[in-house]
């Protein structure tokens, strides 16, 4: 909560000594860390005097942390990424500004620039193609590289508003991710080469950020929720979107021609 760390077991009972309360009032959700897979779990969170904090389970603050302080305050989760065998921790405040740390709180990527990513928008390894071991959406919609050394550059996938989602997942199941952007009401996927793989508008705008659920090795689902209408929409790398609601419905989204027919075939089948 804004104030306090609750620990509960399986069955939703307190575990002793819980909650602990924080050192000061948290602005952000918090997130939990696991650097190398042996429970040694770390909390991070960010308060309302900006800086950012990090704690083991007992609420005890880490051994070693750097408590650093951003320009403005911090509504969304602190990120944790891998990359190059690296962890990076990512920061990002109101103004769209970002911080990217290492494990003692230390700036683990200076910056060349000024740069103002999208707060809806998701950090990830880049595995397309060698422009910056990171990357993310600035707030106009821009393709936004990190390198290590703090260098930056951008690729064109059209204009969207500072509120866009983005996420960077194998939509159609080739072995390469693409670039996924959720703007108001409109969506769009589109694979490495710029080429769109899958379009839709819903009736009304999207306020929830999109999830991308990995089912199994070949079978992946795109999954948003429009609280307008209630519903929840799950696409498949086909185009096929199952609607669920009140009633439950398929339709057939917008897809490139070639592709649709696609779809066409697999229903005849």
């Amino acid at each position: 909560t804004a104030n306090y760390l609750e620990l509960v077991d399986f069955e939703g009972n307190s575990i002793s000594g819980f909650p602990k309360r924080f050192q000061v009032e948290a602005s952000n959700g918090l997130s939990v860390i696991d650097y190398d897979g042996n429970k040694n779990y770390r909390v991070l969170f960010c308060g309302v005097d900006k800086f950012v904090y990090n704690s083991d389970l007992d609420g005890d603050e880490t051994v070693g942390w750097n408590r650093h302080r951003t320009d403005a305050l911090v509504t969304q989760p602190v990120q944790h990424l891998v990359a190059d065998n690296k962890d990076f921790i990512i920061v990002s405040d109101v103004e769209g500004a970002v911080r990217i740390l290492d494990r003692q709180g230390r700036i683990r990527i200076p910056l060349k620039s000024d740069v103002k990513v999208s707060q809806n928008a998701d950090y990830y390894e880049n595995k397309t193609n060698h422009k910056g071991i990171i990357l993310t959406s600035d707030n106009a919609g821009q393709l936004l590289y990190i390198a290590f050394d703090g260098g930056l550059a951008r690729t064109d996938f059209g204009a969207y508003s500072a509120d866009h989602y983005f996420l960077y997942e194998d939509f159609n199941g080739d072995g390469d991710p693409d670039f996924i952007y959720l703007d108001g009401s409109d969506l769009h996927v589109f694979n490495r080469f710029k080429k769109v793989l899958y379009s839709h508008d819903f009736d009304y705008e999207i306020h929830t950020k999109p999830v991308f659920y990995r089912l199994s090795r070949n079978k992946c689902l795109l999954g948003i929720v429009s609280e307008k209408v209630r519903e929840a929409y799950l696409i498949d790398k086909n185009g096929q979107m199952t609607v669920s609601a009140k009633r439950n419905r398929k339709v057939t989204a917008k897809l490139p021609p070639k592709r649709q027919d696609a779809v066409l075939e697999d229903e005849e089948r």
